[in-house]
Parts: C-alpha cells; structure tokens; sequence
C-alpha cells in the first residue's frame, strides 16, 4: 500500500529572548564587562522530555540537561596539537553518548515505577486502571524524541561518522528500552488494562521505537508487542511482529506543470514487515509419526516483506472506498528469509536497511522505479 500526500514545510517560531538592567551605583565608572557566553542549545528532543503535563520529568531530567547542555560546550575539553587529530570529536562523542545513557535511566527508572505499581496486590479500581494506562502511554509518547535520537545517530546515512562502538551501544539503548515497554504493555493487557487486539480502536498493540534517514527515503519503525495476523479479524498462519514505514519524496510532473518545467513534490509511503509464518499450518497430517507431529509444531519462518494493497483499490484515489472498507485486504509479498530464530529489533531493521539500500542502488543504476517486484 502506498499513501501519497502533497508535502510542505514552514519555518518553526523563531527563538527569541531579552533582558535588560540597569547598572548599580559605583564608585567609578568602569570598563564595560564582557557579556556572558550564551547559553549551549538544547536539542529538541531533550526539550520534548520535559513538556511533560504533569512535570514529572522535568525536575527529574534538570541535571540531566545541565550536563548536555556542558557536553555541548566543549570548550573545556582539551584536544591536542594535531589540527587533523579527531580527539576532540571523538571526546564530544563520547559525551553525547553519556548523556544518552543518563536519560536512558531515567526513562527506565520511570518504567521500573509503573512496573511496582501493577505489582501490587489487592486489584485496581476503574480509575487505578485508567491512571496506570495513562501514565504508561505519556512515558512512550515522551520517549519518541529519545528513540528518534537514537536511531538518527546511529544508522542514518546524513549524520556524521560514529565509532562502531558507539553505534551499537546506542542501539542497544534502544532496545533496553523497547523491551522494557514491551513488558509493561504486555502486563497490562493480562490485568485487562489495555487491549492489544488491532480490530479494537482503542486498543495499543505497538508503538514507534524511533525514525531515521536512509538515503532519500525516511524509515520509521513500529515494534508489535505480541504476534498479530497480519490481517486483522483473519487468522492465516501469517502473523506481524515489527514494522516500518518508507516514505520517499517524489516529483510527480502534471500535465499543467510540464509546460513551465515544475513538478510537486508528493511523499509515497511504503509498508514492509518483520512477520512470522506458522508453516505448520500447510503441512500434512500425519497420524502415528511423533517425528512429523514435531515438525509441525517446530515449523516457521522469520521473514521481511512488503505489504501489497487489493482492497480498496490503491490506484484510484476514492475516499468513499475506504470509508466503507472495514479491514483493508493485501498479499504479504516475501523479499527476505530471515531463518527460524526471531531476530532482535536492531537486528531486523538492519536487514531492512540492507534491503532498502539495494533496491535504491538498483533504481539508480537505470531499474525499474517499483519499490520492489513480485519474485
């Protein structure tokens, strides 16, 4: 399935700030002082952490941003005499990572507090589950900045050279994180708390663990708490576990614009999976062979593929067909065997990389402009 949309940008509100005071009685006129270094920036997503409504986060993640805001000002780190010598960002490196690590347990540390809370015994009133489930879906939602961070510095293709080391240690952030969200969704769904079941509108069955740039296109990827079919209200054997969403910038000429040489940007979105197949389901039965009875319940496979629109139509763009269309029907289109092990979400999203980045060196050498096509 592809979802296009017209895409413009505006500039965001411009920082701004003042102060004045006037001078105190002196003795003697004097040279004026030096005015005071400006403050380090903030990035935006430690801003995000702290626009919490209940501000909970932001006394406790102060010092944090303190000590961001020093590692930013690297003046007091010393780099030796060698101009082309990378101690210097190799130390601001470091720093940053540090900082990541100091929000990483914060983050924890919430989630270990809402883990206590559905600990206790005794049950939960209607207004306990309803505090409980909000609480946990404003910690996720507040830590989208941090897992966009984590991801955009450590895979995508425009930020500057990262040390390996650096690299798989942000990721492993990630996924601390992403399991410790998993469970205490999962916990939640047991107490009845929250549902999990994608044919419900209100339910929670994944969450976004972070975005990236790949090149021209955008991958943002959504981590399923359990196995979902992969149609909802239809169980198949296919069922989801992960998945990402591609968006690429494309210029569509018009028929109009060709005249003047001008063509609107639209972003296409593209849909691909981690799924597991339930082979067992296709094999034969077998009575009185322990061994086939073993396969059966052994058999399946990891695999990443692309999400295939059939209904409503993805050509024609008709709004009335999918306001009438209850459940979206598509073919789930296999492009990589991953084996009968599930792998890690760092892991997954590597191979889906590795796949994207194919199939744009393909579409640069002259191939077909599809993002993929049926094997």
């Amino acid at each position: 399935m592809k979802h296009r949309q017209s895409s413009g940008s505006g500039p965001g509100p411009a920082p701004g700030s003042g102060s004045g005071s006037g001078p105190g009685p002196g003795p003697a006129p004097g040279p004026e002082p030096e005015p005071a270094p400006a403050p380090a920036p903030v990035e935006p997503w430690v801003r995000e952490l702290q626009t919490d409504e209940a501000g909970r986060l932001e006394s406790s993640s102060r010092a944090v941003e303190d000590s961001l805001s020093m590692s930013l000002d690297v003046s007091h780190v010393s780099a030796c005499s060698d101009p082309d010598c990378g101690c210097l960002q190799m130390q601001q490196q470091e720093w940053r990572v540090n900082i990541l690590q100091q929000h990483l347990q914060l983050l924890l540390s919430k989630a270990d507090d809402l883990h206590e809370r559905l600990g206790k015994s005794g049950g939960f009133s209607r207004l306990d589950e309803e505090d409980i489930a909000a609480d946990l879906l404003k910690l996720i939602r507040t830590s989208q900045p941090f897992f966009n961070v984590l991801e955009s510095s450590a895979r995508s293709t425009e930020c500057q050279y990262m040390p390996i080391r650096l690299c798989f240690k942000m990721l492993d952030f990630s996924q601390q994180l992403c399991g410790r969200f998993e469970q205490l969704l999962s916990i939640c769904a047991t107490y009845n708390i929250l549902s999990m079941d994608e044919s419900d509108l209100y339910s929670t069955p994944y969450f976004c663990i972070g975005s990236c740039q790949l090149g021209p296109q955008t991958v943002t990827a959504f981590r399923y708490c359990k196995l979902v079919p992969y149609i909802a209200h239809a169980d198949t054997g296919l069922y989801k576990r992960m998945r990402w969403n591609v968006d690429d910038r494309r210029k569509k000429p018009q028929r109009e614009q060709l005249v003047e040489g001008e063509a609107e940007t639209f972003i296409f979105t593209d849909y691909y999976f981690l799924c597991y197949e339930d082979l067992s389901m296709e094999l034969p039965e077998v009575e009185g062979n322990s061994q086939a009875e073993y396969d059966r319940n052994s058999a399946g496979l990891w695999s990443i593929g692309q999400w295939v629109q059939l209904d409503p139509n993805p050509s024609p763009e008709n709004l009335y067909d999918w306001i009438l269309c209850e459940v979206p029907q598509a073919t789930y289109q296999r492009m990589l065997s991953l084996g009968s092990e599930e792998p890690s979400c760092s892991s997954a999203t590597d191979h889906l990389h590795q796949l994207l980045l194919s199939l744009q060196s393909k579409q640069m050498k002259g191939g077909t402009g599809n993002v993929c096509e049926p094997s």
